[in-house]
């Protein structure tokens, strides 16, 4: 499923969407000679992407894809590809490229602000995205009282014609053009660089706040740079799922339950004995232990002491038993004798003596306690442990 949104000047080069089999909607070029080549996505968020328009010459595609803050701005070139240029200060993060100019330079769509739903926003290297009815009224002193530009649908090719709909004094939907004089620099002086910096008067371009960056001081900047979320505000990181810490490097890990030997207190392990060791996996309200990566599992000492074991696999891989089997403990290795409770758990299978080789649990004194560790993986990639203890005995 693909749908053509833009085509060059010349027809040689068209851009738009593509769905895949598996859902996935990716902004696409096509060229008879390479074909449809997927654009990618901006970081973070669902893989979506969608082209809407392409500039004359064919080297620059605008459109809008998905964020973990919502739906951004992109321009794309060969050179650096998928590029997120963010959506209007305030609101919801939805914004749209919908034309461009003839060289790139230039980009209309539509984007949200605090106050208003959809609104007409436009784009240059220098001033960044901005209002449009802001940019008329400002920049070129046009009265626009009452006036409510709801989105920019196209633009000519020398960027200087601007043409959409909105809604008029009246309250009624109208169609509007706008001729445009020089877009000028990154600012001038009636222009606040977002409200993040200083605009130089003799050179239109702004000096950045600590914190901010940008052509016009509207992208926020954090150091150290977030390695799996995104930079929403100065120094402030918004992580991607499963991680955290300051700079999103630091993998969550999901407290999960486990009993060794179910039902059974304390878990007495003999060491003489053979035979398997049951581990029972508890589901919980946030752990369903049907999403485990069953081969992803290990057991381990809590000391540190002695390696890992793996559970019994067949030929397909670890096997477990499913059926709701107990109730989360209130602590590690803590007794319980409450039942089921509704949710589904996994039983699991480990091989005894080669647990005991592997944790060096046979040099430990009859009576000791041991805290182990089950580790392991959501199918996503979430890891998560559970701890329970057991006791040695001959």
């Amino acid at each position: 499923e693909s749908g053509a949104r833009g085509v060059s000047a010349d027809g040689s080069v068209v851009t738009g969407f593509s769905k895949s089999g598996a859902g996935i909607i990716e902004a696409f070029r096509w060229t008879a000679g390479e074909g449809m080549t997927g654009l990618g996505d901006l970081d973070g968020g669902l893989f979506v992407s969608q082209a809407h328009a392409i500039s004359a010459d064919g080297l620059v595609i605008v459109g809008h894809g998905e964020t973990i803050a919502g739906s951004e701005l992109f321009r794309w070139t060969q050179a650096d590809g998928m590029v997120g240029h963010g959506d209007l200060p305030g609101g919801a993060v939805f914004a749209k490229g919908l034309a461009v100019s003839g060289d790139g330079s230039v980009i209309v769509g539509v984007g949200t602000v605090v106050s208003l739903s959809d609104t007409a926003f436009i784009w240059t290297a220098g001033g960044g995205i901005r209002l449009l009815k802001n940019v008329l009224e400002t920049d070129f002193g046009l009265d626009l009282t009452g006036w409510q530009l709801t989105e920019a649908r196209g633009i000519s090719d020398d960027g200087m014609t601007v043409v959409g709909s909105g809604t008029n004094p009246d309250g009624f939907q109208e169609g509007w053009i706008a001729t445009l004089g020089d877009l000028g620099g990154g600012c001038d002086p009636l222009v606040d660089c977002s409200g993040n910096g200083v605009c130089d008067p003799t050179t239109d371009l702004c000096t950045c706040d600590v914190g901010w960056t940008g052509p016009s001081c509207d992208v926020p900047a954090c150091n150290p740079a977030c390695v799996n979320g995104q930079c929403v505000a100065p120094d402030q990181c918004l992580c991607d799922i499963g991680w955290t810490g300051d700079d999103c490097s630091v993998p969550v890990v999901l407290d999960a339950f486990i009993d060794v030997r179910p039902n059974r207190c304390p878990n007495a392990i003999s060491i003489a004995g053979g035979g398997n060791l049951p581990v029972l996996m508890i589901g919980a309200a946030a752990f369903n232990v049907a999403d485990v990566n069953l081969d992803s599992l290990l057991l381990h000492r809590a000391d540190g002491v002695g390696g890992s074991v793996a559970p019994m696999a067949g030929a397909g891989g670890v096997r477990a038993r499913f059926a709701d089997r107990g109730t989360p403990p209130e602590a590690p290795c803590a007794c319980g004798s409450a039942g089921p409770d509704g949710l589904t758990d996994a039983l699991i299978n480990f091989r005894l003596t080669t647990m005991i080789d592997l944790l060096e649990l046979g040099a430990e004194p009859t009576g000791t306690i041991v805290s182990v560790l089950l580790t392991g993986e959501l199918v996503n990639g979430l890891p998560f442990s559970a701890e329970d203890c057991i006791t040695i005995r001959p």
